[in-house]
């Protein structure tokens, strides 16, 4: 099952919206596919589980969600912006950078390159 929120409700009408994170549009409900919890209850932004209807979906590019569900477990936990906060990354005043061990070890000064080693054997001979 897929997961959304409730965006919109209409209950003189009895459909409703459901936006979830792998679909640009919204997704169509009725009702009438709700199974368990009466929509009535149901408040803007709740999370709920709901399956799609692939064949409509891809014969006709609509998207119509069958066995709409109250989630069953918390999905996601919102954080305010107090908790945000709390919550960056900061490393160590005293931490130093890592080179990358990729780097060409030749390509630093001290140490010795092609040419110097063989300056250094004619020198020994």
């Amino acid at each position: 099952m897929r997961v959304g929120e409730v965006v919109k409700l209409a209950y003189d009408r009895n459909y409703g919206f459901i936006r979830a994170d792998n679909f640009r549009d919204d997704i169509f409900f009725h009702f009438s596919t709700v199974v368990g919890s009466s929509p009535d209850r149901w408040l803007i932004g709740q999370e709920v589980e709901f399956d799609l209807n692939e064949v409509r979906r891809m014969e006709l590019g609509e998207l119509k969600a069958e066995k709409v569900q109250v989630a069953s477990r918390p999905l996601s936990h919102k954080l305010d912006e107090t908790q945000k906060a709390g919550m960056t990354p900061v490393h160590h005043p005293r931490a130093k950078r890592r080179k990358p061990l990729w780097r060409d070890k030749t390509a630093n000064e001290n140490s010795p390159t092609p040419e110097s080693v063989e300056n250094l054997d004619n020198q020994e001979s």
